[in-house]
């Protein structure tokens, strides 16, 4: 057999095996899962999407239908989920005074009975506003620190009280007068604020979109979508 005629039916073995490695293959769980397939939301639908979920939040913030608020917040090294008339307990340093008002920067998230709202990771300090009162700064038991060698007549005792610190949480959601969501021109003037602790809603329209590492996610439970989106950040 010539070369040239070896070598074509070599590549023609090529593009047959080729082919039909498909049919060959065993069909497990790693090569055809058992789930099916992920198929991704059309961005333009997405976006329709998006802007109605705005939209009812919108709507329901403007009509007063949105109960009790409640946020997430990252304070002395911990997470607590907070609203109104809650108390916080800490024991780590603080240098406030009884009856100080403090505002809470790191908040994860605010939701309502509808709606909430997620911070990728925090929400915006023009958007959210958490604030507390610390009511009480006293000491607390004694923790009792007790170290035994036994059959070593060695054995120590240390006895330690820390401050404790009490905050009474009011919560409020405020926003900078920079228009409607989605519109990027900065309006002058001031702006809407709505708080979580129970009182009047005075929000009209939800926050424009703030930077995209701080970008909050909307969702409306009655029509909550997997995978979440995140092309419109």
């Amino acid at each position: 057999m010539r070369p040239s005629v070896f070598c074509m039916f070599f590549n023609n073995l090529v593009i047959w095996a080729a082919a039909s490695a498909a049919l060959l293959v065993a069909k497990t769980s790693l090569t055809s899962p058992p789930w099916p397939e992920v198929k991704l939301p059309d961005p333009v639908e997405e976006a329709k999407y998006h802007a109605e979920v705005v939209q009812k939040v919108n709507k329901m913030i403007a009509a007063g239908q949105y109960g009790r608020l409640f946020a997430v917040v990252h304070f002395a090294s911990k997470q607590w989920k907070i609203t109104g008339e809650d108390l916080i307990m800490m024991d780590n340093v603080l240098e406030a005074e009884c009856g100080d008002r403090i505002r809470m920067e790191k908040v994860l998230l605010v939701g309502a009975d509808d709606f909430t709202l997620i911070g990728r990771p925090l929400l915006g300090k023009d958007l959210v506003r958490v604030e507390a009162t610390v009511i009480e700064k006293t000491e607390s038991w004694p923790k009792i620190n007790m170290r035994f060698w036994r059959r070593h007549s060695y054995q120590r005792k240390k006895s330690k009280m820390q401050r404790i610190q009490s905050f009474l949480p009011c919560c409020s959601v405020v926003r900078s007068g920079r228009g409607r969501y989605g519109d990027t021109r900065a309006a002058p003037g001031g702006g809407y604020s709505f708080t979580v602790s129970p009182g009047p809603l005075m929000a009209q329209h939800l926050f424009p979109r703030p930077l995209p590492q701080v970008c909050p996610l909307y969702l409306e439970h009655s029509d909550l979508i997997f995978p979440w989106s995140s092309t419109l950040c």
